[in-house]
């Protein structure tokens, strides 16, 4: 699900090359550095924090159904956000969306290592999600504009391996700070990291060009956001409830609800003049194929 947005979040971006006149070639290689370290942040706050679940239901005497939204809120308000806020980078530019996305998941970072109980914990964590959207949602595109096209391939390769250790790597770092420092340490250890990042981000990375008659969709953006919040709740309610059939009214209310917010949304999209997503992007099979690709 997470891959088929995040392929449709770069479809959003349009006319990106030739966005960014990058004369110091040793430039291009700073924005990797600095993009490849938000992601690995952002990615590796999926899988992290499973390993600490035990210390933390430990430390607040907390119900499994409660713990389980340490994961999912995150997951949840990172899906949700995906495509808006890649568009909202195109609009007031890349470059302030994605710093801003970084400055959001410090404070979020910040804000769960300090949190007194799960609810703030899971509150925290969604807030955390915001900033993990945006620096995921435009940071290959930042990438693809900063790079000529002969490099670009081995760019994306970097990429694509930084997100591939960030995943696979998130239990066992996470499991090594724990022990080490304990749970809150997981989300502690961010801060530095990401203030390197957005300094590096300040310095490196160049805004792209905005189009300033372009408006923003906004019933477009609350159609998409609660589109993908509806139907990502109804998969996190199947997977926490093992008894839930998925004709349960619980699961089938919210995939109906989401549904009907996709013909909504489709429709918004067919009739607006400045659609969010060009929806014939799906008229593309390489596209489709990418998108369907990982489901089996």
């Amino acid at each position: 699900m997470l891959f088929i947005l995040f392929n449709m979040c770069i479809c959003v971006h349009r006319n990106t090359k030739g966005v960014f006149s990058l004369e110091n070639t040793k430039r291009k290689w700073w924005v990797l550095i600095t993009v490849s370290l938000a992601v690995f942040m952002a990615m590796l706050d999926i899988t992290i924090v499973n390993v600490a679940l035990p210390e933390i239901q430990k430390n607040f005497s907390s119900d499994f159904s409660n713990l389980q939204w340490v994961l999912n809120a995150y997951t949840l308000v990172y899906a949700a956000i995906l495509l808006p806020i890649s568009k909202l980078g195109d609009i007031i530019g890349r470059k302030k969306v994605f710093l801003l996305g970084l400055a959001i998941f410090v404070i979020g970072s910040l804000t769960s290592g300090l949190a007194s109980s799960d609810l703030w914990l899971n509150i925290f964590r969604g807030f955390q999600g915001i900033g993990g959207a945006a620096m995921m949602s435009l940071s290959l595109t930042i990438v693809t504009a900063s790079f000529p096209e002969k490099q670009r391939g081995l760019a994306l390769g970097i990429w694509s391996s930084v997100v591939g250790v960030a995943i696979s790597g998130g239990p066992l770092i996470g499991g090594a700070l724990v022990d080490s420092f304990g749970w809150r340490s997981i989300f502690l250890v961010n801060i530095p990291f990401g203030i390197l990042a957005i300094l590096l981000g300040l310095f490196f990375i160049q805004e792209s060009n905005k189009n300033s008659n372009e408006k923003i969709d906004f019933l477009g953006f609350v159609l998409s956001t609660a589109l993908i919040f509806t139907m990502v709740l109804a998969l996190i309610q199947k997977e926490m409830h093992e008894n839930y059939l998925w004709t349960d009214w619980h699961i089938l209310s919210l995939l109906g609800l989401s549904i009907i917010l996709l013909i909504a949304f489709i429709i918004t999209e067919r009739i607006v003049k400045q659609p969010m997503i060009e929806l014939s992007i799906f008229r593309n099979w390489s596209f489709n194929g990418a998108n369907i690709a990982p489901l089996f």
